[in-house]
């Protein structure tokens, strides 16, 4: 049998020094992949930051105690910062743990492998775990000294955005302005998205989820319209529970323009729409609730005529648009409706003729498609 060769704390805490570039970058990357909101803070940002922590930590180890993290590490200002990065506290302190554990991962994977024996390593690690809880105290001490005022003001600075896109005379350089000072990039191009519920849950989903690298999203209320200006190529929210109305992508000066189509996209939606809509998704539609002549062309060419029907017509436009639906073929309109052939016959017979309109007219069928998607705002209205 061969002899075992025991380690010691000082030459694994060499071989941790030597791979200290390889923790980093496995803490950077596990940072980013299990926490969203940290896309849009800069790589090297955080590369430096992760750095400044594990020497510390690599060098505390080795004396055996406790760093006093305060005076140590510039934590203020990484606080600070993070508050300006729209980084919640409970995710800074995930953030500092998930460091700490690759470090320690790290630690224990070589103490495996070079021998050291269990009284030490259980010494290293318990150097770890309150290293752990001193780090926590400190940073929830720091957050909670500053993040009241810079969260209060940048929710104000937010606010003030939105209502500047929402003004009946946007300013073009004071819109500019604000949204530079909410760090968005005057070269690159964003986007409106407006909802209709989900408050706070709902702004901070969208600027979790629509930051992209470099480029935060910002998201605020107004006037009860919930409002956020996301990059121009953001993660689509197909959110079951609550409504992401869009507008195209324009530079800043540009973003009330964004603001008033993503309003327009709300107005054509019903009020039970969820999920993510846009211009191309919305297409005619969005004429439909914003054009008065459109109301009064279908009530004069279809509802009015029909008017003397027992129903005012209902069932003989439900037919008329399952027969359209079905690719004007009687047999699987009929059903779908539960009729027999020669009835749904009858009243598309019938339709055409108290109307003077034809299905086979392009027109005809248009007109319809906005009648029935009146009918769908009005029902949910």
């Amino acid at each position: 049998m061969s002899d075992i060769h025991y380690s010691t704390i000082s030459s694994v805490l060499s071989r941790l020094r030597q791979e200290h570039e390889e923790i980093v970058v496995a803490a950077v990357n596990r940072i980013y992949k299990e926490m969203p909101e940290y896309a849009h803070v800069e790589r090297t940002d955080l590369v430096n930051t992760v750095g400044e922590i594990i020497d510390l930590v690599l060098d505390q180890i080795g004396v055996g105690t406790v760093p006093d993290w305060a005076s140590s590490l510039p934590l203020e200002s990484i606080v600070t910062r993070r508050i300006g990065q729209n980084i919640g506290v409970d995710s800074v302190m995930r953030g500092h743990r998930l460091t700490l554990a690759s470090a320690q991962d790290r630690f224990k994977q070589c103490s495996a492998e070079m021998g050291l024996p269990f009284d030490d390593r259980l010494e290293v690690l318990e150097v770890f775990w309150a290293m752990s809880e001193k780090l926590m105290t400190d940073v929830a001490r720091d957050y909670r000294q500053y993040s009241a005022g810079e969260i209060m003001h940048r929710r104000a600075e937010k606010n003030e955005l939105i209502m500047l896109l929402l003004s009946a005379e946007p300013d073009s350089i004071a819109v500019v302005n604000s949204a530079r000072n909410l760090s968005l990039d005057p070269a690159s191009q964003y986007r409106v998205i407006v909802g209709d519920s989900g408050g706070l849950e709902w702004i901070d989903l969208v600027e979790r989820s629509c930051s992209t690298g470099d480029f935060p999203a910002i998201a605020g209320e107004f006037d009860g319209l919930l409002a956020a200006v996301v990059p121009a190529s953001p993660a689509r929210l197909g959110h079951l529970k609550w409504l992401f109305a869009v507008g195209d992508p324009r530079t800043l000066s540009g973003l009330p323009e964004s603001m008033a189509e993503a309003i327009l996209v709300k107005r054509s939606l019903p009020k039970d729409a969820t999920g993510w809509h846009d211009i191309r998704s919305q297409s005619w539609r969005l004429a439909v609730p914003g054009m008065p002549a459109i109301e009064q062309l279908v009530h004069t060419n279809y509802l009015h005529p029909l008017a003397d029907e027992p129903d005012g017509g209902d069932m003989l436009l439900h037919s008329v648009w399952a027969f359209i639906e079905s690719g004007f073929s009687y047999r699987k309109a009929s059903e779908v409706l539960f009729v027999h052939e020669n009835t749904l016959r009858y009243r598309i017979s019938k339709f055409e003729e108290k109307t003077s309109r034809s299905l086979f007219e392009v027109d005809t069928r248009m007109e319809l498609a906005w009648l029935n998607h009146l009918k769908l705002l009005r029902k949910s209205s």
